[in-house]
């Protein structure tokens, strides 16, 4: 089996978060060190190593702007590998998103952005050879039409683009055009709980079609969202 030994020997942490009326913040510095018994998470002749770790998060939303909105996270982190079983790296992980308020409570325009990692085989193990980066850009409109104080129809198009790595050649083409479309109902049971009603479909169409095949996704479910404060909620599907 694959064993990991996290050493905490020597951490240093610091978090500042900061609110205004305009916009809330924070980050975060860490350090710390791992001692693996199988860098590379394999079953026969595992190699051992220490690994040194830094890592800085930030944070930036705007959640209360009257026109622009903005969601951002920015998570950096390095590891050297001491005996250099793996090569040492840099993982960044960015998701934002950015909306606009055409109209209030009406129709608003967003861009989402997600960099980060994946496997490039799901099925193998999560070794650092089997991780690539992946980019997944989207945009569209939100609409939401209020037939009365307690009941309201809802409708969101996005179009976006996967971009993945290819760390070698022999890697299958993964990039691909992605349409996604809701429409649904919703019903204000409190001032803090809504309930809706859903139905949204996705069109996934590779570029590379001789080693993928486009095909969609439909789903329809009912869902519960309660807002216990203003920073926690609930949803259930």
């Amino acid at each position: 089996g694959v064993v990991w030994i996290s050493l905490l020997g020597g951490i240093f942490s610091f978090i500042a978060p900061a609110v205004s009326l305009a916009a809330e913040y924070g980050y975060s510095l860490e350090y710390r060190g791992e001692h693996s018994d199988n860098t590379t998470l394999v079953g026969i002749d595992p190699l051992t190593d220490w690994i040194d770790i830094a890592r800085a998060t930030l944070y930036l939303r705007d959640p209360n702007a009257q026109t622009l909105r903005t969601d951002i996270f920015l998570d950096a982190r390095y590891e050297d590998y001491s005996k250099d079983t793996v090569d040492d790296r840099t993982l960044l992980t960015l998701n934002s998103s950015i909306t606009w308020l055409i109209v209030p409570e009406g129709l608003s325009w967003v861009l989402e952005d997600y960099y980060g990692q994946t496997y490039r085989d799901v099925l193998l193990a999560g070794a650092p050879a089997n991780q690539q980066d992946v980019n997944i850009v989207s945009t569209g409109p939100d609409v939401s039409l209020r037939l009365n104080p307690v009941n309201m129809l809802l409708a969101s198009l996005r179009a976006g683009k996967y971009n993945a790595e290819q760390l070698v050649e022999t890697d299958p083409d993964q990039d691909s055009n992605r349409y996604y479309g809701l429409v649904g109902w919703r019903y204000a049971a409190s001032a803090t709980t809504n309930l809706s009603l859903n139905y949204d479909t996705t069109r996934m169409g590779f570029e590379d079609a001789t080693v993928n095949t486009d095909y969609d996704l439909r789903n329809a479910y009912f869902r519960l969202e309660s807002r216990r404060t203003a920073r926690s909620s609930v949803s259930l599907d």
